[in-house]
This record gives C-alpha cells, sequence and structure tokens, in this order.
C-alpha cells in the first residue's frame, strides 16, 4: 500500500524504540543510587533511593504508554491495509485511487477516489473491533464488557475530509465514507451524510451508490 503521507508501521517503529528508551531509563534510574553508594561517591540515603525508585517507575508508565500507542498504529496499518486490498480491485474497472494523503487542516486522508463516471468519494478506515451501532445520530459499539462510546466523531472527522478535498481538488462533490476493517457494522449505511460500512462490502457499495 502506498501512502503520501504519514507511514503508520514507521510511527509503530518510532514509538517503540522511544518505549525501549524509557525501559532502559529505568533500569538506569532503579540501579544508579547502588551504583554511585557502591563507589562511595554518595551518601547512603532512603531519599536516594526512593528517588530513584520514582522516576524508574515513571519510566515505565512513560514506556507501557508509548507501546500501547504502538500497537495502535501496528493496528491500524493493519486495518488501512486490508481496506487497500479490497479498493485496488476498483482499479480494473477504471478507478483511481490515492491511499495516504496529507491535507491542511484534516490531516492524513486514509483514501480518495475518482470513479469513472468523474465521482469522488473519501475513505476513513477504523480498525476498530466489535459491532458497530448508531443511535441515530453518533455511532458506538458493542463489546463483551457492554456498549462503548468511540474516541472520536467519525462521521464529522470524514466529512471534513470530504469538504475540504472538494475545495481544494475544485470538485462538485465528494461522497464521504467511514469504513470499518475488523467490527461488525449494523449502524444505518447513511448518518448524517456520511456511508457508514463494513470492509468487506465497500467496493459493491460504491459501485451500487455511482450508478445511482
Amino acid at each position: 500500500m502506498s501512502r503520501a503521507g504519514r507511514n503508520p508501521r514507521m510511527l509503530a517503529l518510532q514509538r517503540r524504540l522511544k518505549a525501549f528508551y524509557a525501559f532502559g531509563g529505568a533500569i538506569v534510574f532503579a540501579g544508579a543510587p547502588f551504583y554511585l553508594a557502591s563507589l562511595h561517591l554518595v551518601a547512603i540515603s532512603s531519599a536516594l533511593y526512593w528517588g530513584g525508585f520514582a522516576l524508574a517507575g515513571l519510566c515505565v508508565l512513560t514506556g507501557l504508554n508509548l507501546w500501547q500507542k504502538a500497537d495502535r498504529a501496528d493496528q491500524g496499518a493493519r486495518g488501512e491495509e486490508a481496506v487497500a486490498l479490497v479498493l485496488d480491485t476498483l482499479r480494473t474497472k477504471g478507478w483511481t485511487v490515492e491511499y495516504g494523503l496529507r491535507v491542511k487542516g484534516v490531516g492524513d486522508v486514509d483514501a480518495f477516489l475518482q470513479s469513472p463516471r468523474g465521482n469522488a468519494y473519501v475513505v476513513e478506515v477504523k480498525s476498530h473491533g466489535g459491532q458497530v451501532l448508531s443511535d441515530g445520530q453518533s455511532l458506538y459499539r458493542r463489546l463483551r464488557s457492554g456498549h462503548q462510546p468511540f474516541e472520536k466523531d467519525f462521521l464529522n472527522q470524514a466529512m471534513q475530509q470530504a469538504l475540504t478535498l472538494k475545495r481544494e481538488k475544485q470538485l462538485r462533490f465528494v461522497t464521504p465514507l467511514v469504513v470499518f476493517s475488523r467490527a461488525t457494522v449494523s449502524a444505518p449505511h447513511k448518518l448524517r451524510g456520511v456511508h457508514v460500512l463494513g470492509k468487506a462490502e465497500v467496493v459493491k457499495y460504491l459501485q451500487r451508490l455511482d450508478a445511482q
């Protein structure tokens, strides 16, 4: 999958390297008081040891946070790649597909498509699991632990991308889609002007939409 903007795999790698540095720092801070005391460079005191342990604990927490962020970046990359494999089948039918566009004001656009009929679409890929539902205005997901709201308003995110690309590329209209690579989508297919669907149905859905 070719990406013109950020590379989630590289982002994940960078975060894992920073996590390793943080874990290394934890070892240094935890061991430094004992090392300095063994050389008789500092006086043995509880404050020195507790200070070292406190800094070590902070490093561990930082490392764990970075590692979790790296996991999310890897998951997002896998989701985008899975959807890209599906969308690429449209190329044989004359569609153009661009990935990872950097658009000022809205950040990275996962996929931008144009059909042979001249219609344009923007696809925001989400790699969340579970079952995607709607209350009529917003999306949320059902997990084993219960219902959980999403961390962002994906509908607004996709709509802003569509409006920005419409303006920048001077297009008549850009249709926004939110595509979930892993989740089962039970929400209405169109919500607040944004089409919401799963990876398996995106190609046929786009073709039907384009034929209207």
